[in-house]
């Protein structure tokens, strides 16, 4: 009754257990699928994220892309392209250079961009309005016009993007529009590889996401990956028409299936065509139609599980039947189970025992088989003696098999190295001794037929029976530290070889201080060969460097606590190695020099890092250190000649920063190392024009690009550079390109420019000269003729007569041109001065008085108290000091104050003025007139420039040959409305003029007498002194050249009547002149009295007429009373 209660009870049980596990299996089935739900949702949404990201930096790259673009065509380069092609610039000047510089900007902007290690760009291109290509990095020129012309914008310009099949690969083509001036010039166009993107940005991701992502250029695919490519389907070329961006669009089923392809997710990159799009498989979303077949296979179970118990229960019935007769049954089991206990018992301890001798065995041949050398045993009786054992890894070490061995043993000897047998054909020979341990080396010969050494080692132990003996060794493979040992002995030989041969004077010692090592160069720097002082100690390798044992730096590196020496000169230590320099006596001299010797001394150490020698190589510096000091010596003098030189040198790197510049540099311009620190600066200051300054910086760097380029120089250039002071100065820089710096030398011309004018001037003059000179030689003959006739008529004439006034109106007219003449004659060929020594004071004085009678002008005159004398032609001075007063009068013609002011001054040698150094005085002639004009002020000393009605330009031409003539300087300074200076500088004399010069009084009709013959090529001179002459008393002889004053004048002394004088022409065309006929004369007769004439004011015949052999000078165009002075003065009462 109580069973089967149980047995109902247990029932009921489990129908209630299986109907709670049916319901919470349903309960944890709609759990998953709601959680399933919610993971999709969120992993759809993580998708959308993740590829929005992607979008976001591909949208960013390509703006990146566009801005670069944009860049490059508002670069200056570009500007200044079209700035130079608006101004009409042709190719070979300024647009050739511009192009060069979009070259190499474009090609810069390419090298720079790059994506993955590559170039983002393959190719970037700059097409003009007109369709023209005006750059292009890939440097292709089979493009026309017309082929460029689909990559202009419209009407309004902007940024695009268009894609482009070359070859079958997509290239994606930026386009950015370039504007001048506000007018539309062309465009800047890139080429970037769409599968460069995609690798770049897809698939070089690919890792962080398991699901495939593709690229989009409209509705089209770019690049689709092989795991969307076959899901997809060739079916699928394009978007579908119908997908939305970021929103999941769910695939139809491929044909022939009921199962959606999976969702799709369409992201925009913005600011381009582009989008991307990434696909989750079917397979990886959960199916709609799950909840069913779950909640149909969860019925299932359940009623399974519902049969099973019931079937449980009938079985539990079954089971307590039997379980009743088991009961019985095991009662008499029980006996025989305790006699099989008792023979389990026995049979385990067999069982266990075997095993135990099992796993020592095991353990024996596992150590055996673990240690790295062969284990034998060896054994020796009255039956014979073989191996007894032999381990596994004698086949590793021998190549046979350890059962071949210990079945033969003299199958071992075999293997033995016929040269290491010796004769022995016992295998104990070679693995065990009776007398002790055993150890031997020897070879043995593998099968296939490799060597190796072989050490065998064994211990002798008492063997079982009496009379046997047990050996047990090993045999040990030490092949690879013979070979280490001989490949240490060969490295050892190698390395002494190595240090034999160094150039290096080089020796090794250990920590001892005994000679390991002598090298060939030792050898010959000390005399002492290797043999005799390897293995020496003692410092004994001191001795022939400085003749005494003592530490030198091989010591010093192995003791570090040798601090300095004061034997060397240089002495340092970096980690285990030390350096030094020092002077030796003990080894022969060079050249006078004692030898310096450089050396470099370090530790050796072994593996383990402990010291075990040390090497020192030693080597022979003297003619470095000779070297070294001219080299500095030249430095200096190098310096010297930079800072001395008369251009200003400056040098500056790369990047613009200045390195270098001489003293004078600093002294032309005004600016210091500390003021220019960099080119830019120079620019700044140099050029304070901003116009002026581009156009100098972009040449300039236009010109040493092309020389860079070319490997050619750079042309020197001519510029006008502002100074500090704001004075400009004209200079030429010469460039130099050298080692990544520019040098550049100015050359300063503005002195060099000045004296070119003042020469051309001079030149200008001369080449007049000659025309000039001839003018006014047959101008004063002629006015000879006229003022001699009218003086003569002068003193024939009554003095009641009427005709007196003419005639003195005719001559103040004739000495006028006569005045004019000479003018003509001083500035063409200077006119040469009658020089003597004048009291400077005394001639301004008078000069300024006179040219001031009658003028409004009033004058200051302010000179030095100890003003020095000048030696000058006071009548050609009093000439050039009327010019200047004249002139300044013309510019005050409503009146004011002539300032005139003097002082001595001393110039130095190389003055700015090119005269020689010595006193000089400097007169100032100041106005406070209407001023020159700039234009006008280079002009004022030609001849015939003259700004005034009825000048004659022949003034201040004059006065600058006057002062020239005289070893003098004139210079002028003038502003308008404000005034004009003339600054006059002239040699000064130490010797004093006279107060008062003696007057002479004119001898006029007095009566004379005497012979006096004429030359003279003008028969109208010749005329008239013969009537001037006869008048005066004189018989009169005439000749017409040198030949027949000569002729005659022989004849007359031969005949005893010799001439009292002869008045002798200068110049005689197509016949002998004065000076020439004047030696003849002389030659014959050095006691005549000779007078020279001549309308060519400017001969030294005139000036200092005693040097050639003449008593008097008559210049043309003469008076009566200056003919009767000087024969007066050559009579013999006179």
């Amino acid at each position: 009754m109580v069973f089967k209660i149980l047995s109902q009870t247990s029932r009921v049980l489990a129908t209630l257990i299986g109907l709670a596990l049916v319901g919470y299996i349903g309960y944890l089935v709609l759990a998953q699928y709601r959680t399933q739900l919610a993971v999709q949702d969120a992993a759809l949404k993580q998708l959308t994220s993740d590829t929005s990201r992607r979008a976001t930096a591909l949208s960013y790259f390509f703006g990146e892309q566009k801005d670069g673009l944009h860049e490059l065509g508002e670069s200056r380069e570009v500007s200044a392209y079209f700035e130079n092609q608006a101004l009409g610039m042709s190719l070979e000047y300024g647009l050739r250079a511009s192009q060069i510089m979009i070259d190499e900007l474009f090609l810069k902007k390419r090298s720079s961009k790059r994506l993955g290690g590559s170039p983002i760009f393959e190719r970037i291109v700059f097409v003009e309005e007109s369709g023209a290509l005006l750059a292009d990095t890939a440097h292709r020129s089979g493009a026309t016009q017309g082929s460029w012309q689909r990559y202009l914008g419209s009407a309004k310009p902007t940024s695009r993007m268009t894609l482009e099949l070359k070859g079958g690969e997509a290239k994606l083509v930026l386009s950015e529009p370039v504007s001048f001036k506000g007018r539309y010039a062309g465009e800047v166009v890139g080429w970037i590889s769409a599968a460069q993107v995609y690798q770049y940005f897809i698939e070089a991701s690919a890792e962080t996401s398991r699901f495939p992502v593709a690229l989009v250029f409209g509705q089209d695919y770019l690049n689709l990956p092989a795991r969307l490519r076959t899901l997809l389907g060739p079916r699928e070329l394009s978007l579908p028409p119908d997908i939305r961006p970021l929103v999941p669009y769910r695939l139809p089923p491929a044909p022939g299936e009921t199962a959606s392809l999976g969702h799709a997710i369409l992201v925009p990159v913005q600011g381009t065509a582009l989008s991307l799009i990434t696909v989750v498989p079917g397979a990886e979303m959960f199916d709609a139609r799950a909840p069913r077949r779950m909640l149909y296979t969860t019925g299932g179970i359940a009623l399974f599980i519902l049969f099973g118990m019931f079937y449980l229960q009938r079985m539990n019935t079954r089971t307590a039947v039997l379980q009743v007769h088991l009961a019985e049954t095991t009662l008499r089991e029980a006996a025989v189970d305790e006699r099989n206990r008792l023979l389990a018992s026995e049979i385990e301890e067999r069982r266990q025992f075997e095993e135990a001798l099992r796993e020592s065995e095991a353990r024996f041949r596992a150590m055996v088989g673990a240690v790295p050398v062969v284990i034998y045993e060896y054994r020796k009786s009255d039956r014979g003696e073989g191996f007894s054992f032999v381990g596994d890894k004698i086949y590793q070490l021998a190549g046979v098999a350890a059962e071949e061995l210990t079945a033969d043993t003299a199958r071992f000897v075999e293997l033995v190295h016929p040269e290491d047998r010796a004769g022995s054909l016992c295998t104990g020979d070679f693995t065990v001794d009776a007398c002790g341990p055993f150890s031997r080396e020897f070879r043995i010969l593998r099968p296939d037929g490799e060597t190796r050494w072989i050490l065998a080692t064994s211990l002798p132990q008492p063997g079982a029976a009496p009379g046997d003996l047990v050996w047990t060794g090993c045999l040990e493979d030490i092949t690879d530290r013979k070979q280490a040992d001989l490949a240490l002995r060969e490295s050892g030989q190698q390395l002494l070889d190595i240090i034999n041969f160094l150039p290096d004077a080089t020796l090794v010692i250990d920590k001892e201080g005994r000679v390991l090592a002598w090298n060939r160069a030792i050898e010959a720097m000390t005399g002492v060969k290797a043999h005799e002082i390897i293995g020496k100690g003692d410092f004994e390798y001191a001795l022939p460097f400085y003749g005494e044992r003592r530490p030198i730096l091989i010591d010093l590196a192995l003791n570090p606590a040798c601090r300095d020496r004061k034997e060397y000169a240089v002495l340092h230590r970096e980690a285990d190695t030390t350096f030094g320099e020092a002077y030796t006596g003990s080894l022969p001299s060079r050249n006078g020099r004692a030898p310096f010797l450089s050396a470099t001394a370090s530790v050796l150490r072994d593996s383990q890092g402990e010291v075990i020698a040390a090497i020192e190589c030693i080597r022979d510096s003297t003619e470095r250190l000779w070297a070294e000091q001219l080299l500095r010596e030249s430095e200096a003098t190098l310096r010297t000649l930079m800072d001395n030189m008369p251009a200003g040198v400056w040098w500056y790197n790369g990047a613009g920063v200045v390195e270098y510049l001489n003293g004078r540099f600093a002294e032309l311009f005004g600016y210091g190392m500390d003021e220019l620190a960099t080119v830019d600066e120079w620019y700044e200051k140099a050029y304070p024009d901003a116009e002026q300054r581009r156009f100098q910086r972009e040449s300039r760097q236009a010109l040493i690009a092309e020389a860079r380029r070319s490997t050619g120089t750079v042309p020197p250039l001519e510029t006008l550079v502002t100074c500090r002071d704001g004075n400009l100065r004209h200079v030429i820089v010469n460039t130099q390109l050298s080692q990544g710096r520019t040098l550049e030398i100015l050359t300063d011309i503005t002195e060099q420019e000045f004296i070119h004018n003042e020469l051309l001037k001079v030149q200008k003059m001369e080449s007049l000269g000659v025309l000039a000179g001839g003018i006014a030689h047959d101008f004063n003959n002629i006015l000879t003729g006229i003022m001699g006739n009218i003086s003569f008529a002068q003193m024939v004439l009554k003095e009641e007569s009427e005709a007196r006034l003419p005639l003195q109106a005719a001559e103040k007219a004739s000495l006028r041109a006569a005045e004019l003449a000479h003018q003509l004659l001083t500035f063409a060929k200077g006119g040469q001065p009658l020089k003597k020594v004048v009291s400077l004071r005394n001639l301004v004085a008078e000069s300024v008085s006179l040219a001031l009678r009658g003028t409004s002008v009033q004058a200051r005159i302010s000179l030095a108290m100890d003003l020095r004398h000048i030696e000058a032609d006071a009548g050609q001075m009093n000439q050039a000091f009327n010019n200047i007063v004249i002139n300044a009068v013309h510019a005050m013609s409503g009146g004011g104050t002539l300032a005139v002011s003097g002082e001595n001054v001393l110039l130095e040698p190389g003055n700015r003025l090119s005269l020689p150094p010595g006193p000089y005085v400097k007169l100032q002639f100041q106005d406070d007139g209407c001023g020159i004009r700039q234009a006008d002020l280079k002009n004022i000393f030609d001849p015939y420039f003259t700004t005034k009605s009825g000048g004659n330009g022949l003034g201040l031409a004059s006065t600058l040959s006057i002062v020239r003539k005289h070893g003098g300087h004139i210079m002028v300074n003038s502003e308008l409305g404000v005034g004009t200076s003339f600054d006059l500088f002239l040699p000064a004399t130490e010797e004093r003029a006279p107060e008062h010069e003696p007057l002479r009084e004119a001898v006029r009709g007095e009566p004379a007498g005497g012979c006096v013959l004429v030359m003279d090529d003008e028969e109208m001179v010749r005329v008239l002194a013969a009537q001037i002459l006869n008048y005066l008393g004189y018989q009169v002889t005439t000749c017409t050249d040198g030949a027949q004053a000569i002729a005659q004048y022989r004849e007359a002394r031969e005949q005893g009547a010799p001439f009292l004088a002869v008045i002798m022409d200068l110049t005689i065309p197509g016949g002998m002149g004065g000076k020439e006929a004047a030696q003849h004369i002389l030659a014959y007769d050095p006691t005549a009295r000779l007078v020279v004439s001549s309308g060519y004011s400017n001969d030294l015949a005139l000036s200092d007429y005693t040097d050639f052999g003449f008593c008097g000078a008559v210049r043309k165009p003469y008076k009566v009373s200056e003919l009767a002075e000087t024969l007066a003065g050559l009579r013999p009462s006179a």
